[in-house]
């Protein structure tokens, strides 16, 4: 029987305890399951909660800081000095695991011991709830080599992970060290990339491996709100990547390249959708551009970066077939968007600097508000990342609410006229030559 350590980290949440520790320990057999709470100085009743709890559980152990240490060193605190168990997991206090999430993990991890870490779909779910019911019927599960997941996250710029979804093999993450100090914002995302330059991944297909509860007091609200903020963590975190694991990574130039392209583009989309909805007044346009053009230099010492753009159009309507009864918000455009997001996720690397805009001329499509939508190799991973699935949503012609989650739709408003529908691919790849000397 395998072995699993969880690692609870709680502040202020004790509240909630008892509902995270019930579902670590509750329906998850097979799976030898021990437990620790490490209370950060909580000025409330939490640490009194938490020994209560361990007092009628003899798999509970209870840590209380006398000072508070901060998130990163009572994460590394669990994961580096506690745990032993074959395999770990840290589960924030407000946040549950599903039923048989455990052993469906280290069903995976026992079969593919080439596998650091295994994930699946998180549930995000508003407090107080009740969450809703979690799928536990799989559809199989995908190993994915590591490296090629990591250059996923490096053309995204994106991490595809809550949290609370990951089980990670614990002999290597006291390998390959905890969460970096040195970023508050994005530790996780730079932790896995570094399991993943290491091992393969794996991934549950068609479960639900976590509840995300949301919240007014989560982290990410009242920490991490500034998205230029975000935007520099991000790049600070894939930069520690290639620092820590450039030894692994024999395309780490490329790597580095790529990301500091798709950040750069993200910043100036920020920055042009602040003006759009006239926000100018709360979002640092002038520090995003500056952040855009620290990121695609017209000079990067002897060779010049540059582009090849490739634009296709397409007219005419497509058609959605939906079956006898069947209502969903959605429409023909954004159908077509999400199956093309799905399309250019499938497509790895290659699918990266593809966009394609789909909407009516006439500013509705379907039963919506919105014209249409606009995707690109960053949507699919966005859309999970939410909560959704969008293969789920696809297939239940939901494409309306997956979009609506990234902030992929369009909204123009009517516009007096319907000619038909139109699609824009846009391909866009990066070149390099050499920069013109001077005689």
């Amino acid at each position: 029987m395998s072995s699993v350590s969880v690692v609870i980290p709680c502040y202020k949440y004790g509240h909630f305890l008892a509902d995270c520790v019930r579902s670590a320990l509750d329906d998850q057999p097979g799976v030898d399951v021990r437990i620790l709470i490490i209370d950060d100085a909580s000025p409330d009743d939490s640490a009194d909660v938490a020994r209560a709890i361990a007092a009628a559980d003899s798999r509970v152990e209870v840590l209380v800081h006398e000072t508070n240490k901060r998130h990163i060193a009572t994460y590394n605190e669990g994961l580096l000095e506690w745990a032993d168990g074959d395999y770990t997991v840290l589960l924030s206090a407000d946040d549950r695991l599903t039923p048989g999430a455990l052993t469906r993990a280290a069903a995976l991890l026992d079969q593919n011991p080439n596998v650091g870490f295994v994930y699946g779909r998180p549930v995000h779910f508003q407090h107080p709830g009740p969450p809703p019911p979690a799928r536990t019927t799989g559809r199989g599960h995908s190993v994915w080599p590591g490296h090629w997941w990591l250059r996923r996250r490096f053309a995204e710029a994106h991490g595809c992970i809550t949290s609370p979804e990951v089980v990670v093999r614990t002999k290597l993450q006291q390998q390959i060290g905890g969460y970096d100090p040195a970023l508050p914002h994005t530790g996780d995302i730079e932790m896995w990339m570094r399991f993943a330059a290491h091992a393969d991944v794996g991934y549950l297909r068609g479960v639900d491996q976590a509840y995300y509860r949301r919240h007014d007091l989560n982290m990410h609200k009242t920490d991490f709100g500034n998205q230029l903020d975000e935007l520099r963590q991000l790049l600070a975190a894939y930069d520690a990547v290639l620092e820590k694991c450039g030894d692994l990574l024999p395309d780490r130039d490329r790597l580095a390249d790529t990301v500091h392209r798709k950040l750069a583009r993200l910043a100036l989309r920020r920055a042009g959708r602040a003006y759009d909805r006239g926000r100018t007044n709360v979002v640092p346009v002038d520090e995003l551009v500056r952040f855009r053009e620290a990121g695609l230099p017209d000079d990067d010492g002897g060779a010049s970066s540059d582009a090849r753009f490739a634009c296709m159009l397409w007219g005419g309507e497509t058609t959605v077939r939906l079956g006898a009864g069947e209502s969903t918000p959605g429409g023909r455009c954004q159908e077509l968007a999400l199956a093309a997001a799905d399309a250019i996720h499938a497509e790895g690397h290659r699918g990266e600097g593809l966009t394609l805009l789909a909407a009516g001329t006439d500013g509705r499509d379907g039963n919506t508000d919105a014209a249409g939508a606009v995707v690109d190799e960053s949507t699919w991973d966005a859309i999970h990342a939410t909560g959704r699935d969008p293969a789920d949503d696809l297939a239940d012609h939901r494409s309306h609410s997956s979009l609506d989650a990234v902030g992929a739709l369009l909204r123009t408003g009517l516009s007096g006229t319907n000619v038909g529908d139109i699609v824009v691919g846009i391909v866009e790849r990066a070149t390099r030559q050499a920069a013109p000397t001077r005689d």
